[in-house]
């Protein structure tokens, strides 16, 4: 019977869902908010609070989100359940020290640095607060997903001190062989779950706020840091997140699908989908051959059951969309029809869509605000005027209302009609589910219309001949079945059509097109050879390396040095063209500062995969920071004898300004302007005393003491 059950399931003829052992929230949309950041209902609990501070507390609270759900804002957009900060009292916050907001406090806003697991912080309410807001939700028809931490507490937290056993330490962190797991995240306190004593309380902990609040889900944070044996015991029956009697979403930060089935088959209902995540926003923020999105869902056999994924297109750790767009030159209209386009397809694919606050506005974001000034971060206030006129909000609201209406987008199985070939950037896939109308998705992402009267999209075994289109979402239609059943007419620009009409004779069958020959046969878009040089005289004898970060996992490529440049390196790569790529260069050496990282303190390199842009040059180490025209260089000795892969370096060491020796003791070291301190040291052979300079310098030596 439970064969026949999962073959059913695997054909699409029966919902996953009715042999799932979790709660169903495969019909639910799920609206995610920072709650410090999106309405403030009570002003007596702001506390200091300084809204002109990116890093301070806002004044956001529960009492604002219950008076949001009154006025029936998440119901209007459409929204089944709101995901919610975490409540946890925080510890004080650190100052800043660089950056745009040098100078001001960093507190724990965003709820990830908890101080006591089983209190709520003041600047959100009480702890009555917070169960009215769960009160009022579902008395509204919402459910309420609580974040929740259980890998580290925040900077400074109490328990670190008192039980320090309960934690990795550096040691711990440099004999790891998985460094997830056993290293400190952005240096805040790493627990030990594998300890009984540990274990204990984080459970207690979970459970505390699932039967004293009566929250509906968790939404688990960096589950990849946290021990793989503790999940198990975690979702099992009778366990603080008994799978059986609630939904828990774990963020798992890795694109592979391989990697995050792993998450779900150690019993978690469901992970966010950052494969997907990591397609859509290459392919579709720019315009790019949509081919990423295609192999990613071709990858959903890894999974025990791909309908158990949650998919998001923005959070509050990337960039968000628009500004994903925008760095690669796309604004203004075409940047809102690109939203629209990754909104609909998370609408249209398995998984259930998580939506983050702002993006009914179109908000930018370009990231971490501890890396932006107020206005330009991806965690701004949130802003209420005009919201639900806003395109995209109405857009939302059909999108929910279309998902809310067709169990063949919730459950159905998945199959691809086209992907991109040559110039035509077309993706289109059917979703069928037996008793169900079939719906098949036309997306065009390019920037100028598709004609179909040339190469007609073979719909004959989906829809029955001449059969009348419906566009499901209320949009116009461009597009008609012709007397052979196959798409004709022409697809606008950044348009997405959900198609329905009456069921052909193989609706349930594998569709045959020539757009997948066609892809297959070698029509993708062509690639565009990227060449990488980088002015690393300052990094000793290297090797050095690419490392790319825009796939949703670091991928690395050899670096080669310039036979005409000693002190260069150079690579060559290969990308679908408009692909934005993230990335830094590497020092393998094993003295090498920031582990092997160039830029201590500075953001991820960017580039447009396009021919103007295939040549690129930098200089190691400077990459928003300006590159310095006055360079020292000299040798290191000990005894007179030349020491190599010794660290030459400003007052602070872990700068921009350092550099390593070559064998023969030389080494190149750019500084800024005005009078500087430096000193050479090795661990094996000693240090120098600190020297003064100012200006450029030829033999400047060290001698270790």
């Amino acid at each position: 019977m439970q064969k026949l059950k999962t073959w059913l399931v695997s054909l699409g003829l029966l919902s996953s869902m009715a042999f799932a052992q979790t709660p169903d929230f495969s019909n639910d949309r799920i609206y995610f908010l920072l709650t410090d950041r999106f309405a403030n209902g009570d002003t007596t609990n702001d506390l200091g609070a300084n809204p002109q501070q990116p890093l301070n507390w806002h004044g956001g609270d529960f009492k604002g989100l219950i008076q949001k759900i009154k006025e029936g804002y998440f119901q209007k957009l459409g929204f089944t359940a709101i995901w919610i900060t975490p409540v946890y009292l925080q510890t004080p916050p650190v100052p800043v020290t660089g950056g745009p907001n040098a100078g001001s406090e960093f507190a724990g806003y965003h709820g990830y640095w908890a101080e006591d697991y089983f209190k709520v912080d003041p600047h959100l309410g009480t702890l009555d607060d917070l169960k009215e807001l769960v009160k009022v939700a579902h008395d509204n028809g919402l459910k309420i997903v609580q974040d929740m931490v259980v890998n580290h507490l925040g900077y400074g937290a109490t328990l670190s001190k008192t039980r320090p056993e309960w934690f990795n330490t550096d040691a711990d962190c440099n004999a790891s062989i998985n460094r997830d797991v056993d290293c400190a995240l952005a240096g805040l306190p790493d627990l030990k779950q594998d300890i009984p004593e540990v274990q204990k309380l984080l459970n207690d902990a979970v459970t505390y706020w699932i039967k004293e609040v009566g929250i509906d889900g968790i939404r688990m944070d960096t589950m990849k840091h946290s021990t793989d044996s503790y999940w198990p015991q975690f979702f099992a029956e009778g366990g603080p997140a008994d799978a059986s009697k609630i939904w828990t979403v774990g963020e798992v930060y890795n694109g592979d699908p391989n990697f995050l089935s792993k998450y779900l088959n150690l019993g978690a209902p469901s992970v966010l989908d950052f494969g997907l995540y990591g397609a859509i926003k290459d392919s579709i923020s720019g315009g790019a051959d949509a081919t990423p999105v295609a192999d990613v869902l071709s990858r959903d056999g890894v999974y025990p059951d791909a309908r158990r994924l949650s998919t998001f297109i923005d959070n509050h750790d990337v960039k968000r969309f628009v500004s994903e767009s925008a760095e690669r030159g796309v604004t203004g209209q075409a940047a809102v029809e690109r939203l629209d386009l990754a909104l609909s397809l998370i609408y249209t694919l398995r998984g259930t869509p998580v939506v983050y606050y702002g993006t009914e506005l179109a908000m930018p974001g370009e990231g971490d605000p501890y890396n932006y000034p107020l206005g330009r971060s991806n965690r701004e206030d949130m802003k209420f005027e005009g919201a639900l006129q806003a395109p995209i909000a109405q857009r939302l609201a059909a999108l929910n209302q279309l998902r809310s209406n067709t169990p063949t987008l919730r459950n159905g199985r998945y199959a691809e009609v086209c992907r991109p070939y040559g110039d035509t950037n077309v993706f289109a896939f059917k979703r069928s589910q037996l008793g169900q109308p079939p719906v098949v998705v036309v997306m065009n992402n390019g920037d100028s219309a598709i004609n179909f009267n040339d190469l007609p999209l073979e719909l004959s075994k989906t829809f029955a001949p001449s059969a009348q289109l419906q566009e499901m979402t209320g949009r116009n239609l461009s597009v008609t079945l012709n007397g052979d059943g196959n798409l004709v007419g022409s697809l606008p620009a950044r348009t997405l059509y959900v198609l329905t009409a009456e069921r052909g004779p193989g609706a349930y069958s594998n569709p045959e097109n020539p757009c997948i020959a066609l892809a297959k046969a070698g029509g993708a878009s062509a690639l565009v050879k990227m060449n990488f040089t980088v002015d690393a005289r300052s990094q000793g004898n290297g090797p050095l390396e690419l490392r790319r970060f825009d796939t949703g996992s670091q991928v690395t490529y050899p670096m080669q040095p310039d036979p005409e440049r000693p002190g260069f390196w150079k690579t060559t790569i290969s990308v679908p063209k408009n692909t934005l790529l993230k990335f830094k260069y590497g020092n393998l050496n094993a003295r090498a500062q920031n582990s092997g990282y160039e830029g201590y303190g500075e953001p991820d390199r960017s580039v447009v995969a396009k021919e103007e842009n295939a040549n690129v040059q930098n200089v190691f180490n400077f990459i928003v920071s300006p590159v310095p025209i006055l360079i020292v260089t000299g040798k290191v000795t000990k005894n007179g004898q030349p020491v190599a892969n010794a660290l030459v370096a400003l007052e602070g060491e872990n700068t921009l300004f350092h550099a390593l020796t070559l064998d023969d003791g030389s080494y190149y070291l750019p500084i800024p302007a005005g009078k500087q301190k430096v000193r050479a040291r090795h661990p094996d052979f000693g240090g120098s005393d600190w020297i003064e300079l100012e200006g450029a310098q030829q033999n400047f030596n060290f001698e270790l003491k």
